[in-house]
Protein backbone atom coordinates (compact mmCIF):
# COMPACT_ATOMS: atom_id res chain seq x y z
CA UNK A 1 0.00 0.00 0.00
CA UNK A 2 3.12 2.63 0.80
CA UNK A 3 4.68 1.66 -2.61
CA UNK A 4 1.48 2.13 -4.21
CA UNK A 5 0.41 5.40 -2.61
CA UNK A 6 3.93 7.25 -2.90
CA UNK A 7 3.99 6.18 -6.81
CA UNK A 8 0.45 7.30 -7.32
CA UNK A 9 1.41 10.70 -5.52
CA UNK A 10 4.93 11.02 -7.31
CA UNK A 11 5.11 9.66 -10.46
CA UNK A 12 8.54 8.74 -9.30
CA UNK A 13 8.76 5.86 -12.74
CA UNK A 14 11.91 3.72 -10.93
CA UNK A 15 8.91 2.99 -7.83
CA UNK A 16 6.62 1.90 -10.33
CA UNK A 17 8.28 -2.00 -11.21
CA UNK A 18 8.85 -2.66 -7.84
CA UNK A 19 5.26 -1.72 -6.89
CA UNK A 20 3.59 -3.45 -9.84
CA UNK A 21 5.66 -6.53 -8.08
CA UNK A 22 4.13 -6.26 -4.79
CA UNK A 23 0.83 -5.96 -6.40
CA UNK A 24 1.22 -9.41 -8.59
CA UNK A 25 2.28 -10.80 -5.24
CA UNK A 26 -0.61 -10.11 -3.57
CA UNK A 27 -2.66 -10.86 -6.11
CA UNK A 28 -1.06 -14.98 -6.16
CA UNK A 29 -1.40 -14.92 -2.93
CA UNK A 30 -4.96 -14.51 -3.11
CA UNK A 31 -7.29 -17.92 -2.49
CA UNK A 32 -9.45 -18.53 -5.50
CA UNK A 33 -12.18 -16.45 -5.61
CA UNK A 34 -12.35 -15.74 -1.87
CA UNK A 35 -9.75 -13.45 -0.11
CA UNK A 36 -6.27 -14.37 2.04
CA UNK A 37 -4.75 -15.29 5.17
CA UNK A 38 -1.05 -15.61 6.58
CA UNK A 39 -0.27 -17.91 3.60
CA UNK A 40 0.00 -18.04 0.21
CA UNK A 41 -3.16 -19.13 -1.03
CA UNK A 42 -3.57 -21.83 1.18
CA UNK A 43 -7.31 -21.85 1.48
CA UNK A 44 -7.59 -19.76 4.80
CA UNK A 45 -9.29 -16.49 4.54
CA UNK A 46 -9.73 -13.89 7.68
CA UNK A 47 -11.18 -10.48 6.96
CA UNK A 48 -8.39 -8.64 8.60
CA UNK A 49 -5.84 -9.21 6.31
CA UNK A 50 -7.86 -9.24 3.58
CA UNK A 51 -8.92 -5.93 4.14
CA UNK A 52 -5.23 -4.54 4.44
CA UNK A 53 -4.61 -6.70 0.85
CA UNK A 54 -8.29 -4.62 -0.57
CA UNK A 55 -6.81 -1.37 0.53
CA UNK A 56 -3.55 -2.24 -0.92
CA UNK A 57 -4.89 -2.87 -4.25
CA UNK A 58 -7.44 0.09 -4.14
CA UNK A 59 -4.02 2.25 -3.73
CA UNK A 60 -3.04 0.49 -6.64
CA UNK A 61 -5.68 0.77 -9.17
CA UNK A 62 -5.76 4.62 -8.09
CA UNK A 63 -2.29 4.76 -8.82
CA UNK A 64 -2.84 3.22 -12.43
CA UNK A 65 -1.10 -0.25 -11.84
CA UNK A 66 -2.64 -3.46 -13.05
CA UNK A 67 -5.13 -4.95 -10.71
CA UNK A 68 -7.78 -7.54 -12.33
CA UNK A 69 -11.65 -6.90 -11.21
CA UNK A 70 -11.25 -10.72 -10.38
CA UNK A 71 -9.20 -9.33 -7.14
CA UNK A 72 -12.06 -7.07 -5.61
CA UNK A 73 -15.05 -9.62 -6.56
CA UNK A 74 -12.91 -12.27 -4.65
CA UNK A 75 -12.86 -10.00 -1.85
CA UNK A 76 -16.20 -9.42 -2.09
CA UNK A 77 -16.91 -13.00 -2.20
CA UNK A 78 -15.09 -13.48 1.50
CA UNK A 79 -16.92 -10.41 2.99
CA UNK A 80 -20.64 -11.82 1.85
CA UNK A 81 -19.32 -15.43 3.64
CA UNK A 82 -18.53 -13.87 6.72
CA UNK A 83 -21.07 -11.16 7.01
CA UNK A 84 -24.80 -12.49 9.10
CA UNK A 85 -27.62 -12.02 8.27
CA UNK A 86 -27.96 -8.97 11.15
CA UNK A 87 -24.52 -7.45 8.63
CA UNK A 88 -22.40 -7.90 11.36
CA UNK A 89 -18.76 -9.38 9.66
CA UNK A 90 -16.92 -11.82 11.23
CA UNK A 91 -12.84 -12.63 11.53
CA UNK A 92 -13.09 -16.10 10.47
CA UNK A 93 -16.68 -16.86 10.15
CA UNK A 94 -20.00 -15.13 9.81
CA UNK A 95 -20.43 -12.66 13.10
CA UNK A 96 -17.75 -13.87 14.60
CA UNK A 97 -15.70 -12.43 17.15
CA UNK A 98 -12.60 -9.72 16.03
CA UNK A 99 -9.35 -10.33 15.42
CA UNK A 100 -7.66 -10.13 18.72
CA UNK A 101 -4.03 -10.73 20.98
CA UNK A 102 -4.41 -13.59 23.06
CA UNK A 103 -2.60 -11.91 25.68
CA UNK A 104 -4.96 -8.98 25.93
CA UNK A 105 -7.87 -11.45 26.40
CA UNK A 106 -10.50 -9.76 28.50
CA UNK A 107 -8.80 -6.34 29.03
CA UNK A 108 -10.42 -4.87 25.80
CA UNK A 109 -14.39 -4.33 25.01
CA UNK A 110 -15.82 -6.02 21.93
CA UNK A 111 -15.95 -3.67 18.59
CA UNK A 112 -17.05 -4.32 15.35
CA UNK A 113 -13.80 -4.05 13.98
CA UNK A 114 -14.31 -6.11 11.17
CA UNK A 115 -17.77 -4.65 10.43
CA UNK A 116 -15.83 -1.57 9.87
CA UNK A 117 -13.55 -3.33 7.44
CA UNK A 118 -16.27 -4.94 5.69
CA UNK A 119 -18.17 -1.95 4.83
CA UNK A 120 -15.76 0.04 3.66
CA UNK A 121 -14.10 -2.70 1.49
CA UNK A 122 -17.39 -3.49 -0.17
CA UNK A 123 -17.33 0.01 -1.05
CA UNK A 124 -14.17 0.10 -2.67
CA UNK A 125 -14.50 -2.88 -4.79
CA UNK A 126 -17.44 -1.76 -5.92
CA UNK A 127 -20.70 -2.39 -4.03
CA UNK A 128 -23.27 -0.13 -4.10
CA UNK A 129 -24.09 2.20 -0.83
CA UNK A 130 -27.61 1.73 -0.98
CA UNK A 131 -26.60 -2.33 -0.43
CA UNK A 132 -28.41 -3.95 2.71
CA UNK A 133 -25.03 -5.13 3.99
CA UNK A 134 -23.42 -1.85 3.58
CA UNK A 135 -26.43 -0.28 5.26
CA UNK A 136 -26.70 -2.37 7.83
CA UNK A 137 -23.01 -2.76 8.45
CA UNK A 138 -22.56 1.09 8.59
CA UNK A 139 -25.30 1.23 11.04
CA UNK A 140 -23.27 -1.03 13.46
CA UNK A 141 -20.50 0.75 13.25
CA UNK A 142 -21.65 4.25 13.57
CA UNK A 143 -23.51 2.75 16.94
CA UNK A 144 -20.41 2.51 18.55
CA UNK A 145 -18.12 5.20 18.36
CA UNK A 146 -14.92 5.91 19.14
CA UNK A 147 -14.31 6.52 23.15
CA UNK A 148 -10.95 7.42 25.00
CA UNK A 149 -11.97 4.86 27.10
CA UNK A 150 -9.30 2.04 28.89
CA UNK A 151 -11.30 -0.66 28.04
CA UNK A 152 -12.72 0.99 24.40
CA UNK A 153 -9.16 1.63 22.85
CA UNK A 154 -8.73 -0.04 19.86
CA UNK A 155 -7.15 2.82 17.12
CA UNK A 156 -7.43 -0.20 14.39
CA UNK A 157 -11.39 0.32 14.79
CA UNK A 158 -10.90 3.84 14.79
CA UNK A 159 -9.11 3.70 11.18
CA UNK A 160 -11.25 1.39 9.45
CA UNK A 161 -14.49 2.74 11.10
CA UNK A 162 -13.03 6.28 10.26
CA UNK A 163 -12.86 5.07 6.53
CA UNK A 164 -16.42 3.47 6.80
CA UNK A 165 -18.12 6.12 8.38
CA UNK A 166 -16.72 9.19 5.95
CA UNK A 167 -17.81 6.94 2.66
CA UNK A 168 -21.22 6.54 4.53
CA UNK A 169 -21.87 10.34 4.83
CA UNK A 170 -24.80 10.23 6.39
CA UNK A 171 -23.13 8.83 9.31
CA UNK A 172 -20.06 10.93 9.34
CA UNK A 173 -20.65 13.99 11.23
CA UNK A 174 -21.36 12.58 14.53
CA UNK A 175 -18.76 9.76 13.97
CA UNK A 176 -16.18 12.40 13.04
CA UNK A 177 -17.09 14.88 15.95
CA UNK A 178 -16.69 11.32 18.41
CA UNK A 179 -13.46 10.49 16.59
CA UNK A 180 -11.91 13.85 17.23
CA UNK A 181 -12.66 14.34 20.98
CA UNK A 182 -10.87 10.90 21.21
CA UNK A 183 -8.00 11.21 19.13
CA UNK A 184 -7.03 14.47 19.10
CA UNK A 185 -6.62 15.57 23.30
CA UNK A 186 -4.50 12.79 23.33
CA UNK A 187 -1.92 13.53 21.20
CA UNK A 188 1.78 14.32 23.50
CA UNK A 189 2.94 17.71 22.83
CA UNK A 190 6.30 17.71 25.03
CA UNK A 191 9.55 16.26 25.35
CA UNK A 192 10.98 13.26 23.07
CA UNK A 193 7.48 11.69 22.88
CA UNK A 194 6.15 14.79 21.33
CA UNK A 195 3.62 14.39 18.15
CA UNK A 196 3.06 10.34 19.09
CA UNK A 197 0.36 9.11 20.87
CA UNK A 198 1.06 6.49 23.96
CA UNK A 199 0.50 2.60 23.18
CA UNK A 200 -2.20 2.20 25.16
CA UNK A 201 -4.46 0.47 22.78
CA UNK A 202 -5.56 -2.83 21.87
CA UNK A 203 -2.91 -3.29 19.53
CA UNK A 204 -0.10 -1.84 20.88
CA UNK A 205 1.29 -4.42 23.02
CA UNK A 206 2.15 -5.59 19.39
CA UNK A 207 3.55 -1.97 17.94
CA UNK A 208 3.97 0.32 20.74
CA UNK A 209 4.30 3.61 20.31
CA UNK A 210 4.97 3.59 16.51
CA UNK A 211 2.32 1.64 15.47
CA UNK A 212 -0.37 3.81 17.69
CA UNK A 213 1.18 7.11 16.48
CA UNK A 214 1.24 5.89 12.67
CA UNK A 215 -2.88 4.80 13.07
CA UNK A 216 -3.57 7.75 14.93
CA UNK A 217 -2.33 9.86 11.75
CA UNK A 218 -3.75 7.68 8.97
CA UNK A 219 -6.89 8.33 10.81
CA UNK A 220 -6.54 11.93 10.96
CA UNK A 221 -5.79 11.88 7.05
CA UNK A 222 -9.10 9.80 6.06
CA UNK A 223 -10.38 12.87 4.70
CA UNK A 224 -7.58 13.19 2.23
CA UNK A 225 -7.40 9.81 0.58
CA UNK A 226 -9.74 8.80 -1.83
CA UNK A 227 -12.99 10.70 -2.92
CA UNK A 228 -16.26 9.53 -1.48
CA UNK A 229 -17.51 7.08 -4.05
CA UNK A 230 -20.93 8.55 -4.14
CA UNK A 231 -19.07 11.72 -5.48
CA UNK A 232 -17.24 9.57 -7.67
CA UNK A 233 -20.44 8.41 -9.43
CA UNK A 234 -21.69 12.05 -9.54
CA UNK A 235 -18.62 12.93 -11.73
Amino acid sequence: MALCELYGVTRDFTLKRPAQKAVDFTLKSQNPNLGWRYGIKDSHNDTSVTGWQVLALKAARTAGLDVPDAAFAGAQRWFQRATNTEGRTGYLSPGSGSSMLAANDGKFDAVPCMTAVAVVCRIFTGERLSSEAVRSGAKIVADSPPAWSGRKLNFYYWYYGTYAMYQVARHWKGWEKDMLAAVMPHQRDKGCVDGSWDPVGEWCLQGGRVYATAINALTMEIYYRYARQEDVAKR
